[in-house]
């Protein structure tokens, strides 16, 4: 018996083996959060994930082969082989269902997420035939492998080092370190509302023509606000981690959404700090877009889109403690696996939502879904704070989404960046922020919550353009209007100031409530590219400076260095970066120098006419 148990436990420990090394394969030759990291950290963080699911794989073996012994002792010998096989069926069964899908979405441009009624009951019958051959075929080659003379040595290798793993990674100690507790009278409440792609220019607040945001305006008479407020990256993804981990997207490495937070980074973050401060916290977003766990924020969020983020990986033993990148990978697997499955079993429809567009809606990109989900939070409420971060979406282009049309009534919604539909959907995030403003009136705490009013960049994904930034602080003090600069790096940091916490030092924003900073503070802003970068850039395809109320940006890919005015004001100091074209280029060089980037690789820099630089 022993020695069958050790057969069925290679079996799947190599079953096991095979789904995470074909997947991390997959990951690695397309743009994810593997690609977009040095060769050898991405092998580490596969061969560290193969190893951690062979040894899950291990002590499923040795449950399901105990389990066929009982059944065997009891005379059920044809449910026994099947029992005793099951790990390595599913394993097996997962590993080629996701290649065949991989390979016809590759080469058909047709997989799981395009089959509708018909074809999804002949994927389900075709997966049920594969399940059903597996589980007559596993069953034969433990009977084969239980006569080798290798199995038991094997094995046994198999099951020790299933159980050292599982104890190291039991024993991981939690990173970083949490504050002290948050005591009674700095218990506030804290909610970041962001919008998509909302420029102040086109708000009242920027003095537009029409008045896009009546409340904003009106709130913004008992709150800070900040006109020259800008976006450190051009993405959502890099925006949303420079907002919650107030570093720079050069220091993170996450330009867009399809990377992700590695290493001790993973845990350094504004949600992280706070839930281990005592505070429940709470992420409604969009997956593959804002969502903070597809980012890799590990221990942030209890909740991220009505889901707990940690997983099955993390809600077992908490291999994300000890290699936060390895943990994502298998996270990923499952998830790539649940989608699919669910889809076909008319369960939950899978969505594109890299090509989900304002007349293609599904049941995630709706606001409402978010937003009432905050109304409830609040509702909820209890003396334990909480901290909650939004990203709504029905401001994001090139279509927008229009619940109460006004200026563009009557129209048809057949161009991108129609200036109508766009003016319509900022004034529909306007009525939410009021929204959520009555609701903490209501329920008596608007006066111990911070709440902030936000965009993550501009349009067509620009940074060089003033985003709107309104924080209304408990009580409504403090209040007025910031003259200086501000980045989206500043909201984090101000947030631990406001609670009573300095800001950690690997923080590179600055609190907004204490001195200000210099007129001619740079901002530096980052946009990805998703063709041939120069050696050693990946997915880093602009790199923007704001200064002074004027912008430059350099284009890698083109070594292109563009310089232009930021914004339709006239420059409100003398910029001292940008006053020559040599200060200019020595500045980008400069700033890619810090962050690990070799000027060299780009060649000679060379001065175009401005407006000839990618938003």
């Amino acid at each position: 018996m022993w020695k069958r148990l050790s057969a069925t436990v290679l079996i799947s420990m190599s079953a096991a083996a095979g789904l995470v090394a074909s997947e991390a394969l997959f990951f690695v030759t397309k743009r994810s959060f593997l690609s977009t990291i040095a060769v050898g950290a991405a092998a580490e963080a596969s061969l560290l994930a193969v190893v951690y699911a062979m040894s899950l794989a291990g002590v499923l073996a040795i449950l399901s082969g105990g389990l066929e012994r009982a059944l065997s002792r009891g005379g059920f010998h044809r449910t026994a082989r099947v029992v005793g096989s099951a790990p390595a069926v599913v394993l097996l069964g997962g590993t080629l269902f996701l290649l065949f899908d991989t390979f016809t979405y590759t080469v058909l441009d047709f997989g799981v997420i395009d089959t509708t009624t018909g074809l999804q009951g002949l994927y389900l019958l075709g997966l049920g035939l594969l399940l059903a051959r597996l589980s007559a075929s596993v069953p034969r080659a433990t009977d084969w492998l239980e006569h080798r003379s290798t199995s038991g040595p094997v094995g046994a290798l198999g099951l020790l080092t299933s159980a050292f793993l599982l104890l190291w990674v039991a024993v991981a100690p939690t990173p970083g370190s949490p504050p002290e507790r948050i005591e009674e009278r700095n218990a506030v409440d804290v909610i970041i509302l962001s919008g998509d792609g909302i420029e102040l220019r086109h708000t009242s607040l920027g003095a537009y023509f029409r008045d896009t945001t009546p409340f904003l305006t009106e709130l913004s008479a008992e709150s800070i606000i900040a006109p020259r407020h800008y976006t450190n990256a051009a993405s959502t993804g890099g925006a949303v981690v420079a907002l919650l981990s107030g570093r720079d997207p050069l220091t993170t490495g996450v330009i867009n959404a399809t990377h992700a937070l590695h290493g001790q980074q993973a845990f350094e973050h504004l949600p992280g700090l706070l839930r281990r401060a005592g505070y429940r916290t709470v992420d409604e977003s969009l997956r593959d877009y804002a969502d903070a766990t597809d980012l890799n924020l590990r221990e942030g969020f209890l909740s991220a889109n009505h889901r707990d983020p940690r997983g099955w990986v993390g809600a077992l033993i908490p291999l994300g403690r000890r290699h936060p990148t390895a943990a994502l990978l298998l996270e990923k697997i499952r998830d790539r696996l649940s989608e699919r499955l669910l889809h076909l079993a008319f369960v939950q429809r899978m969505v594109k939502r890299h090509r989900i567009s304002a007349v293609q809606r599904s049941a995630e990109w709706n606001d409402e879904s978010r937003v009432s989900a905050l109304l409830q939070e609040i509702d909820n409420a209890t003396d334990i704070p909480y901290f909650a971060h939004v990203h709504l979406l029905g401001t994001h282009g090139p279509l927008y989404h229009v619940e109460q049309p006004h200026w563009s009534q009557g129209q048809q919604l057949d161009k991108p960046y129609l200036r109508d539909f766009y003016d319509d959907a900022i004034r529909d995030f306007d009525r939410v922020v009021e929204r959520v403003y009555r609701r903490l009136e209501e329920r008596g705490r608007l006066d111990r919550t911070l709440l902030i009013i936000n965009s993550d960049h501009g349009i067509r994904w620009a940074t060089r353009e003033p985003l709107p930034l309104v924080m209304r602080f408990p009580g409504g003090q403090p209040r007025g209007v910031l003259d200086a600069p501000t980045q989206r790096l500043d909201i984090a940091p101000t947030v631990l100031d406001q609670l009573g916490f300095a800001a950690p030092e690997w923080m590179e924003g600055r609190s907004l409530l204490r001195r200000p900073a210099p007129l001619s503070l740079p901002i530096f802003g980052v946009s990805h590219f998703s063709g041939p970068t120069p050696d050693g850039y990946g997915a880093l395809g602009v790199l923007s400076l704001v200064e002074c109320g004027q912008a430059a940006s350099i284009v890698l890919v083109t070594n292109e260095i563009v310089q232009e005015q930021a914004a339709d004001e006239a420059p409100w100091c003398p910029p001292r970066i940008l006053s020559s074209p040599e200060s200019t280029r020595a500045a980008f060089e400069e700033r890619l120098r810090q962050h690990g980037y070799d000027p060299a690789a780009l060649g000679t820099l060379r001065m175009v006419p401005a407006g000839t630089v990618p938003p």
